[in-house]
């Protein structure tokens, strides 16, 4: 697939970079860090990612990424939701920009990429209705090539100016969501089909390598949604995450659309606060060898979710849940 918005990293090259400025919502500190490609083959591209200013925070920013379209890379870091393509106005020129709705940090972002921009192509990031996450200026260092093997300058990308102001039209294209198949999935059972106001879980979860804690509730019940608030925890900060919207389906979907791989189901057993708890395992491989793996079970409340590991790592485990009342502390 040729480079563009919905594959960004197809022509990432040594030496691009990108300034970012982040603020966490409540927080009146804001970080400022600059992300740099610093390898890039056998598939992949490396970042290295320098703070410049401020606290450091969790952000979507990973150390590596696969080189493959936007959707299988993202699938790596959360479950993608939805996603679409429009044009925008990008420092004076007129560019295709992506927008991709993913779940992650315990809640629902909203990522907007654009291969006008160096690197990962992420130009800004938004939790809920506030902007966490923007890419304020980029360019290309020069990179001193071998005597023997010299490489060309690189391919000139739009020139650096002030933060965009975007201008947006109409979405041009659209894509399904993550657990989407049409109006009902051909997977096992959704657990959120009988979701009821009031039900909690309690969860760890892994943030660029560190712990952090979530509480996810469910507020409203819909015919066709189901809502969701979350709370997160991570170093000393407790936040409010962005309110999540679930399909209530009735099944889930094993398909392999949306950049995800094709899904095996098996069964296995976990043990979680003493408690035995069968659960049904949904495998998806991806190129490269990676692997994502999820262990949901009916016997618990919300999305049924026991534990998730990518690559063999655990980023997402059941740590306690509740039918009614308030929720376990998130500390």
């Amino acid at each position: 697939q040729a480079a563009g918005a919905m594959n960004p990293l197809a022509d990432a090259k040594v030496g691009e970079w990108v300034r970012y400025e982040a603020q966490l919502p409540g927080s009146e500190e804001k970080t400022t860090l600059k992300v740099r490609v610093v390898e890039v083959g056998n598939g992949e591209v490396r970042f290295d990612r320098e703070l410049e200013s401020g606290p450091a925070i969790p952000l979507p920013l990973p150390g590596a990424a696969p080189m493959a379209p936007l959707l299988e890379a993202l699938a790596a870091m959360g479950r993608v939701e939805g996603h679409e393509t429009r044009t925008a106005d990008l420092k004076g020129q007129r560019v295709e920009i992506a927008i991709v709705t993913l779940e992650a940090f315990g809640g629902s972002l909203k990522m907007t990429f654009s291969n006008a921009v160096y690197g990962l192509g992420l130009l800004r990031v938004e939790l809920g209705k506030v902007t966490v996450l923007e890419a304020t200026e980029w360019g290309i260092d020069e990179v001193e090539a071998p005597e023997a093997a010299p490489t060309p300058a690189p391919e000139a990308k739009p020139a650096e100016a002030p933060k965009p102001t975007e201008a947006v039209e109409p979405p041009v294209a659209s894509g399904p969501s993550d657990d989407t198949d049409g109006p009902e999935g051909d997977g096992p059972p959704n657990p959120l089909a009988d979701a009821k106001v009031g039900e909690w879980v309690k969860l760890r979860t892994m943030i660029q390598g560190e712990e952090a804690l979530a509480v996810l509730r469910v507020v409203e019940v819909g015919d066709e949604n189901v809502r969701l608030e979350s709370r997160i925890a991570y170093g000393d900060k407790e936040i409010q995450g962005a309110e999540l919207t679930r399909p209530r389906r009735a099944r889930l979907s094993l398909g392999g659309r949306g950049g995800r791989g094709e899904a095996e189901v098996g069964r296995e057993t976990l043990e979680i606060n003493g408690k035995r708890i069968d659960c049904i395992t949904i495998t998806r491989s991806f190129r490269g060898g990676r692997t994502d793996k999820r262990w949901i079970s009916s016997e618990i409340p919300v999305d049924g979710l026991v534990r998730h590991e990518r690559g063999g790592s655990v980023v997402r485990e059941l740590l306690d849940w509740g039918t009614s009342g308030e929720p376990a502390p998130l500390r």
